[in-house]
């Protein structure tokens, strides 16, 4: 088992926001309950948008997710 899986990420595609509204309301209500969290993840509305409005959601902020990658290369 390597140090990447436990980084769980996944990229999103604008439009996918769109037909997924559940999902949009989902990271909402995270947000609302757990603000201490918001600086140390990169939520899906802001954070790293990307090449055609692609979007990042993970567990780690931008500090985090660059520290771990560099322990794996």
């Amino acid at each position: 088992m390597g140090l990447l899986p436990l980084c769980a990420s996944t990229v999103f595609e604008a439009r996918s926001l769109a037909r997924f509204p559940k999902l949009v309301e989902l990271v909402a209500q995270f947000r609302k309950r757990c603000p201490e969290l918001i600086p140390k993840v990169v939520p899906i509305d802001t954070g790293f948008i990307g090449y055609n409005e692609c979007r990042l959601l993970s567990i780690l902020n931008k500090g985090r997710l660059e520290r771990a990658l560099r322990c794996v290369a």
